[in-house]
């Protein structure tokens, strides 16, 4: 009886953990050319109240990063060649971003 308490609670703990998030998706892209931006750096911070550690991913082929959010979070992009951009996420709403170039071809 106990055992079976035990488990049922850590279910609903768990699933109420995984329903609370959800899938957004950044896509990077380059502000004059429109090509996505392929292995961009992403970092992710916590807006306060919440607490938690702060994330690094990167952008695929497509230029796209895939996050799991359960409250907005503060993101940094960084690289070689673009200005960094700063901007939040919301959970469930996808962003597009297009970044600066720093060199431009003539």
């Amino acid at each position: 009886m106990r055992v079976s308490l035990v488990f049922v609670c850590l279910v609903l703990l768990t699933t109420s953990h995984v329903f609370g998030q959800q899938n957004t998706r950044l896509t990077l892209k380059d502000k004059i050319s429109g090509q996505p931006i392929s292995y961009a750096h992403v970092k992710s911070e916590l807006i306060a109240p919440a607490t938690g550690n702060s994330l690094a991913s990167m952008t695929n082929d497509d230029g796209v990063a895939t996050f799991q959010l359960a409250s907005p979070v503060r993101i940094t992009t960084s690289f070689i060649g673009y200005l960094p951009a700063v901007d939040t996420l919301f959970p469930g709403k996808d962003r597009v971003l297009m970044l600066e170039p720093t060199v431009y071809n003539v």
